[in-house]
Parts: structure tokens; C-alpha cells; sequence
């Protein structure tokens, strides 16, 4: 939408994505049910990551007496998110800032819901990486978002700078039994659409236009 704002044609805008190496079977992840909700990413970006709609996402799940704690990975400043968790009252040992992390898998292995909650973001290689290894995800309505989730196929869609709507649909994940094919759904569109054999032939047949062109 921005480049046609500029003046750029449609027919000369080629959205090529992301690839990652898919593995060629899938492998169901097993994971214990423990409440844990998961964000990974920089967040000293300010407020276009979005952490504060997920922290208020938080201490609104545990208002209505959710069994959940929140785990951060990734570097920023913390004091303000602190003071709103303490504001209401939520205890320290229910949330942990982990600060970065060279293995963001082992998060995804010991936590039962990822959640991207920008208000605005470029192609999320995190969301990708955690739909691969088979998790519950839940992203807001961000450019890149559908993409890779289909609501309720292998992933929940919430509505952008809405907090609300944002613990809904991690509720949904964390209480939902009936999510048991999600792993295997992302599984099966990372490799039809983002697999390094997909994107390739997409460079591949974008370089044969333009110099046929």
C-alpha cells in the first residue's frame, strides 16, 4: 500500500518472502501444558512492538484467574512494564524478563503460546520460526501476519492495539483442545509457501520476467 501511495504501479511490486529451512518430515512437538505465554524480540523500539498490549494482555488474563505466566526474551528497557504489573498487583514470580538470548528455541519448547503483538512489522522471522517448530501462536493483524496464519487453522489473528482482543485469542490457545493439528497445519503451509526451494524458484522465475521484460 505504501509503494502504490508512492506512485509505484501494482504490476511492478513483487512481494517475494522470507525463507527457512523446512525439515523434510514433520515431527510433532510434545509439550506440557504450563500456562506459559512467550514473546521473543527487541523491544526497544518503543511502542511499535508492542509489549505494553501484551502486558495489559496479561494482567487481564490473570483478572479473570488465568493459570499463566509471562516470559520475555529479548533486550529493552523494563521498568515501565514492572511498574504496570505492579500496579495491578501481579506477583513477580508470575513473569520473568529473561534479556536476550542466543537459544530462543528452548523458549519454544518449555512455553504453550508464542505471541507477536506489534502494532507494525516487516515479515516476522520469530512468528515464522516458532509456527515451524510447532507452536500455538498468536499474532495481531500486522502486514505479514497473514501470511502465516489462518485464524483458527494454525494460529489466532487479533485485532491490532487492542489488548482485549489480544487476550482472547491467547486464551483461546492456552484453553483450546481442539488445536491439536495447528502444529501440522503450520508445518505443511511453511513448506508450500516459505521453504528455501519455494522462495528460490520465486527469485528465479521474478529474474526470468525482468529480463524477458
Amino acid at each position: 500500500h505504501y509503494l502504490i501511495s508512492r506512485g509505484v504501479a501494482d504490476n511492478q511490486i513483487y512481494n517475494i518472502p522470507n525463507g527457512i529451512d523446512v525439515p523434510k518430515e514433520y515431527k510433532k512437538q510434545h509439550y506440557i501444558p504450563n500456562g506459559k505465554i512467550l514473546f521473543v524480540g527487541n523491544f526497544d523500539q518503543g511502542a511499535i512492538k508492542g509489549l505494553d498490549l501484551l502486558v495489559n494482555a496479561f494482567i487481564h488474563l490473570k483478572r479473570k484467574e488465568c493459570n499463566c505466566k509471562l516470559i520475555i526474551v529479548g533486550r529493552g528497557p523494563i521498568d515501565k512494564y514492572i511498574k504496570l504489573l505492579d500496579a495491578a498487583n501481579i506477583d513477580s514470580q508470575e513473569y520473568t524478563f529473561m534479556g536476550p538470548s542466543e537459544d530462543v528455541f528452548s523458549y519454544f519448547s518449555e512455553s504453550n503460546v508464542y505471541v507477536l503483538p506489534s502494532r507494525a512489522e516487516g515479515f516476522s522471522n520469530s512468528l515464522l520460526e516458532a509456527l515451524l517448530w510447532g507452536m500455538p501462536c498468536v499474532s495481531t493483524d500486522i502486514s505479514s501476519a497473514r501470511e502465516l496464519i489462518v485464524d483458527k487453522y494454525n494460529g489466532r489473528i487479533a485485532e491490532v492495539d487492542n489488548y482485549i482482543s489480544l487476550a482472547e485469542c491467547i486464551q483461546y490457545c492456552l484453553n483450546n483442545k481442539n488445536i491439536e493439528e495447528w502444529p501440522l497445519n503450520s508445518y505443511i503451509r511453511i513448506k508450500e509457501n516459505f521453504s528455501l526451494d519455494v522462495v528460490a524458484k520465486k527469485y528465479s522465475e521474478l529474474y526470468q520476467k525482468l529480463i524477458l521484460n
